[in-house]
């Protein structure tokens, strides 16, 4: 499983709310994942951040978000990403972080219709 923290989609509560920013079902174009001058954006460069197998892991502040009702804690399993969609462990910290990246060189659009096209496989916890 992955788990994010997100806001909640307006008018459906289960479902994160789609978006460009941290606290969003999304990524975020020259801080998430760097487009080249193109906008062409690649595997293996970033993306979006989620943590994998353990919610604990979770960024703590983040985490008084979801304590004061602001945010909540959404999962996914890894096979329910799209095809064009992959997770790659953060090789910083593996066991805390990694990113939902592009399986192939995409432009960022594309690759952010493709997090967004996720949106229903989130699960709230």
């Amino acid at each position: 499983m992955l788990y994010r923290i997100m806001k909640s989609e307006q008018g459906n509560p289960t479902l994160p709310r789609t978006g460009a920013s941290a606290s969003t079902l999304g990524a975020r174009a020259d801080k998430d994942i760097t487009p080249d001058k193109y906008g062409i954006v690649f595997p293996g460069t970033g993306g979006m951040s989620v943590t994998p197998d353990n919610p604990a892991f979770l960024p703590p502040n983040m985490l008084t978000e979801v304590q004061h009702g602001k945010m909540f804690v959404f999962e996914i399993d890894v096979a329910d990403l799209l095809p064009s969609l992959s997770y790659r462990p953060d090789p910083a910290k593996p066991l805390v972080h990694g990113f939902v990246e592009p399986i192939a060189p995409m432009a960022f659009d594309t690759y952010q219709t493709a997090i967004w096209s996720t949106q229903g496989q989130w699960r709230r916890i």
